[in-house]
């Protein structure tokens, strides 16, 4: 359970055409039917600060909390464009984002990725969507983190650490050393490093209420809206529809994901850093 704030209006992410808005290029529309931003919020301003609402505090990721992420939306960029050719190719086991259709996957991990980076960004309402998103990129890590580990042996020493030691940096970089073992990276302990993975996600995310979705979705009505009031969760957290980006838009979205991550163009197969070079 957590404070997911007062009323607000259903703000629905889209993508708007105009190219000059950088990273800005992110609206949202409220139930009324109008496109903006909360009120007193400039989108397009420098000066409107506005964070994503962690379990941390308003804030976006910085050094190497941010590397790792970056990392991680990356690998499940990937993961989701081999969707639009290979059905059901992107399966993180996070129902609210698997059910998704591939552009809207896409359209997300924009939104997420923009909003976790982005001081100048509006943050957007948690939704059941957009916070499995998050826990989807961190499931990507802990794939790629496994895989680092299982075949630490055939792998070329400038690669053989490349996730531990990301994870590590980023875990260094908030944690108490009474919370967990700073782990070295030649660790080959795959159960401890998931659980800084987990530990990490959780600097970001609240809870685990994204997953609960068939328990109040299949309730009845009057019994779930009261048990979400209780556990302080937003009427439309689960039925909040996700944007369903038409081309042009998923042109856009993945310009923005070319910004966040610092790549020209996706790779044209999905490659695990370490196994491959991009």
């Amino acid at each position: 359970m957590h404070p997911r704030g007062g009323a607000r209006p259903v703000l629905l992410p889209v993508f708007v055409a105009d190219q000059s808005l950088g990273l800005n290029g992110i609206a949202r529309i409220s139930e009324d039917g109008y496109t903006g931003c909360p009120a007193g919020i400039n989108a397009h301003s420098t000066e409107a600060i506005a964070m994503w609402r962690t379990s941390q505090g308003e804030r976006v990721l910085k050094g190497a909390e941010w590397n790792l992420f970056r990392e991680g939306l990356t690998e499940l960029w990937d993961t989701v464009e081999d969707d639009f050719d290979r059905k059901d190719a992107c399966k993180t086991g996070h129902a609210a984002f698997d059910a998704l259709q591939p552009g809207q996957k896409l359209a997300m991990l924009a939104l997420v990725g923009q909003a976790l980076h982005d001081e100048a960004v509006p943050p957007p309402a948690h939704t059941a969507h957009n916070e499995a998103t998050i826990a989807a990129v961190f499931e990507e890590i802990t794939l790629a983190l496994v895989q680092e580990v299982t075949d630490q042996e055939r792998l070329p020493d400038e690669h053989a650490e490349f996730w531990r030691k990301l994870v590590r940096e980023a875990w260094m970089g908030i944690a108490d050393p009474s919370m967990y073992p700073r782990l070295s990276p030649s660790c080959g302990d795959i159960d401890a490093w998931s659980t800084i993975v987990d530990l990490l996600s959780e600097q970001i995310l609240w809870d685990y209420d994204f997953a609960q979705g068939d328990r109040f979705l299949d309730a009845d009505p009057d019994e779930s809206r009261a048990a979400m009031q209780e556990m302080g969760i937003q009427p439309d957290y689960f039925t909040e529809i996700a944007a369903d980006p038409l081309d042009g838009e998923l042109d856009r979205a993945r310009e923005i994901l070319r910004q966040l991550t610092g790549r020209p163009q996706r790779a044209k197969q999905k490659l695990f850093r370490g196994f491959n070079d991009r």
